[in-house]
């Protein structure tokens, strides 16, 4: 049911289905796998994927379609940049996320123990 989430499956993967809902793309050698995954998670290619849907209820993505999207293609430098810069903002948040995470338990504690008397 999600339109436009991609991902890279590694080559040597041992094994891995696809099914009517799911789009193989084959990529050429000009182009960073990396790269087009984030791409097509984009704003711009998700609201060209928008564009195309068919059908009520479970929305339909053209395989047609999807080969008729337009998407930017710098050359292999530039897109191996802007993939590491994409990986390397993905990380920190995650990162960031975690230590919100572990704050908030902590003080979540500390209320719970200052409600119950438990602290000086």
């Amino acid at each position: 049911g999600t339109i436009g989430l991609a991902t890279v499956i590694p080559i040597d993967l041992p094994k891995f289905s696809i099914f009517v809902s799911l789009a193989l793309l084959k990529l050429s050698s000009n182009v960073i796998p990396s790269y087009i995954a984030e791409i097509i998670n984009s704003k711009i290619i998700k609201i060209q994927f928008v564009r195309y849907l068919k059908g009520i209820g479970v929305p339909d993505l053209h395989l047609e379609n999807i080969a008729n999207t337009l998407i930017p293609l710098p050359p292999l430098k530039k897109q191996t940049q802007i993939a590491n810069h994409i990986t390397k903002i993905r990380n920190q948040a995650k990162q960031l996320r975690t230590e919100a995470q572990t704050q908030f338990q902590q003080t979540k504690q500390q209320v719970e123990a200052m409600i119950l008397g438990e602290t000086p």
